[in-house]
């Protein structure tokens, strides 16, 4: 039903591979011409050019590559930075922010500690192998009403008949993140790739890029869950400390904090990463509208 996508992959010295599944602009403009022909509007609605990232584009490609090889590397030094934290008791003026402003905890216990570190130790461990990440209009090729475009930064996917029995056991109570990490621990196995808009890269910086797929990963590897998203309330005002030490985002952040060696906000992480300008012609899109 839909074109073959195109894949860009790359591994390092030590036989480490990401591989990053999205579009070309010639590929996405056949997708898109298909579907006014059928007169599939769904589709029409979905995938329109604006939103693309031409994955054939080196700018594009450098911005992911490098995203993610950020994201790894962030991973690797959070997991040293809490373990080492775990053993010492002198003071630390970064770790005390970031559990203060990101996991909503002036006074962390041994336990904190344990929970943060594990969670970092997880997604590096994750992070170490082969990671595939998909663009978000990518989702709905491996699953009907998966991701395709919107308000979303990223998505683990996971098949709707799962989601659908979540959401009818979940009790009215339930806070949509600890449904989350339900289903995660134990539908988990089910995530195989990491999705995020690839068009981001004109909107965020590369530690932007690498927090996304940071923020991804931690649902993928360590089973988190979304109480709150940082990057779009700004702080975590009004989140419970138990609920933090879950929270994806606090994860994300932390992580690039660790990595740029301060406490950073949103607006650090403001791009673009690439494609400062748009990468289509918007008259081709009108024509073909007329």
């Amino acid at each position: 039903m839909y074109l073959e996508t195109t894949r860009l992959s790359y591994t390092n010295s030590k036989a480490q591979r990401v591989t990053f599944a999205g579009f070309t602009e010639k590929d996405f403009k056949k997708r898109y011409l298909a579907a006014l022909e059928t007169g599939k509007r769904e589709y029409i609605e979905k995938y329109t050019v604006p939103h693309i990232a031409d994955l054939s584009d080196s700018d594009v490609q450098l911005a992911l590559i490098d995203a993610f090889c950020i994201a790894r590397e962030a991973s690797v030094q959070a997991d040293a930075f809490f373990s080492a934290a775990l053993k010492s008791k002198q003071p630390n003026k970064l770790l005390s922010d970031i559990f203060s402003e990101l996991f909503s905890t002036k006074k962390p216990g041994g336990s904190d500690y344990r929970v943060v570190q594990e969670t970092f130790e997880k997604t590096r461990r994750g992070l170490d192998g082969s990671v595939t990440i998909c663009d978000m209009f990518k989702g709905a090729d491996h699953e009907p009403g998966g991701p395709s475009w919107g308000p979303s930064e990223g998505e683990v996917l996971i098949p709707q008949h799962i989601l659908r029995d979540y959401s009818r056991r979940a009790k009215k109570s339930d806070a949509a993140g600890d449904i989350m990490r339900k289903m995660l621990e134990k539908e988990g196995e089910q995530v195989q790739d990491i999705y995020m808009r690839f068009n981001l890269v004109r909107e965020l910086t590369v530690e932007g890029l690498a927090r996304v797929i940071f923020h991804e990963a931690t649902h993928k590897f360590a089973y988190t869950g979304d109480y709150q998203y940082i990057y779009d309330a700004t702080s975590m005002k009004g989140i419970k400390a138990k609920q933090a030490l879950y929270n994806a985002d606090s994860y994300a952040f932390a992580g690039m904090s660790v990595y740029l060696n301060r406490v950073v906000s949103k607006a650090d992480l403001v791009g673009p990463a690439a494609c400062s300008q748009p990468m289509h012609d918007m008259r081709w899109l009108q024509d073909r509208m007329l």
